[in-house]
């Protein structure tokens, strides 16, 4: 979601909670009618679960079907919002008066938008993103050697 649209729907949503303990105390746990809870279980699966009943909120407080191509189109939205934000971020368009800070938190922000926003796409249609990335990216790590992994703890 583009900054203008996001202040422009901020007066329709009710105010986010300031910090994650606040957050976890406003969540009821599951199957209870309150009471907190932690964060969505590790695993992309159990993370595209807790995006999905986000993204559900979205649909009934916007009153957006959220149909296969909407996915789609939404997702491709998104990708523009980031590459946006990434011009931004690299002194490489206008900064709309942004300190460096926010800038740096618009493309952060946007980042998460289009990964939330594909695991949207990945979950209606069924692909264990877990199994495909061993399938397409971690069947080349017999070819890993020491200095593949400088830097990365």
């Amino acid at each position: 979601m583009s900054s203008d649209a996001a202040s422009s729907n901020a007066a329709r949503l009710p105010d986010a909670p300031q910090d994650a303990s606040q957050h976890a105390a406003n969540i009821a746990a599951p199957g209870t009618a309150d009471g907190p809870t932690a964060l969505p279980p590790a695993g992309l699966a159990a993370l595209a679960d807790e995006i999905e009943v986000i993204s559900r909120v979205y649909e009934r407080l916007f009153d957006v079907e959220r149909t296969d191509d909407w996915l789609i189109l939404k997702l491709q939205e998104e990708m523009g919002e980031l590459v946006q934000a990434f011009l931004a971020h690299t002194h490489r368009s206008r900064d709309r008066g942004k300190s460096a800070e926010e800038i740096a938190a618009d493309f952060r922000g946007e980042i998460v938008d289009v990964l939330g926003q594909l695991l949207l796409v990945a979950r209606r249609f069924d692909v264990d993103v877990e199994a495909e990335l061993q399938r397409k990216w971690f069947r080349w790590r017999h070819l890993v050697e020491p200095q593949d992994r400088e830097g990365i703890s």
